[in-house]
């Protein structure tokens, strides 16, 4: 008798755990399935980790994305090509292991679609009368707006006139992305800043303070999950207010157009 009970339970305990349900619909571009309705699965909510299988064969574990009042979508990642249109298939709440695998997942998934919090990058800007590279730091204030600031640095002579000019400057720059995921696609940058420009000729010097402001729109890529690491480019101008100089007569003043080039690192 106790062996009866014992098969009776191995073979009615797969059903108990895995109630089937219909497959309704299969969206393998957008790797989600919709299944029917039941009984067991009315109380699932959104973002709700859920394991298909196929008898005792599991498919996969994936979230809870929509429910409507015949089907629940199910985003089911790669695994959804493994459903068949029509076919019953088991329905679960996964282990803890399984879970935390599949939070795992959906996190590397955020960080593939650009979803950090931080953003280095490194390039230049080339205008009609100048070149200088930059250094920029930003930092994610909400799904579209980042704050940042950039420094640049520049030094050359001229062997020629005996005359030696550096200059460094530094911005608080404003972002807006047009996508509503930050650090990807197109952006309008904004932001005040600061050049010293100081020259030296023979035993003279002389150091200039350049009040600026910088604007540019830009297209930057997305990045990838191995390195995090993309590319930019832009078109803006910026004004930087003229001061007169004694020892030199600097172009690098008044409205400069400019192009930008740049790698960025998110993380």
């Amino acid at each position: 008798m106790p062996i009866l009970i014992l098969t009776l339970i191995a073979l009615l305990l797969p059903a108990l755990a895995f109630p089937d349900a219909a497959v309704l619909e299969v969206d393998a571009a957008g790797q989600r399935v919709a299944i029917k309705k039941t009984y067991e699965t009315q109380g699932w909510k959104n973002g709700e980790a859920i394991c298909l299988s196929h008898g005792t064969q599991r498919i996969g574990c994936g979230r809870a994305l929509m429910a409507t009042p015949d089907r629940l979508w199910i985003g089911m990642g790669d695994k959804a090509r493994f459903v068949m249109k029509g076919s019953m298939v088991g329905v679960s709440r996964p282990e803890r292991g399984i879970s935390s695998i599949a939070s795992s997942q959906a996190s590397t998934r955020r960080r593939d679609r650009g979803e950090h919090n931080f953003d280095v990058t490194f390039g230049g800007q080339l205008g009609t009368v100048y070149f200088y590279p930059e250094l920029l730091f930003n930092v994610k204030l909400n799904e579209r707006f980042t704050m940042g600031v950039a420094g640049v640095y520049k030094q050359y002579s001229d062997k020629d006139t005996f005359t030696a000019t550096s200059m460094w400057g530094v911005f608080l720059n404003f972002t807006y992305y047009m996508e509503p995921t930050v650090f990807k696609g197109f952006g309008i940058q904004f932001g005040p800043g600061y050049y010293q420009l100081g020259v030296t000729y023979y035993t003279l010097e002389e150091s200039l303070g350049l009040p600026a402001v910088k604007t540019q729109v830009f297209w930057r890529g997305t990045a990838k999950a191995a390195f995090n690491m993309d590319f930019g480019v832009g078109i803006g101008f910026q004004y930087v207010l003229k001061k007169e100089s004694a020892l030199l007569d600097y172009k690098f003043n008044g409205f400069l157009p400019f192009v930008s080039f740049f790698v960025g690192y998110q993380f």
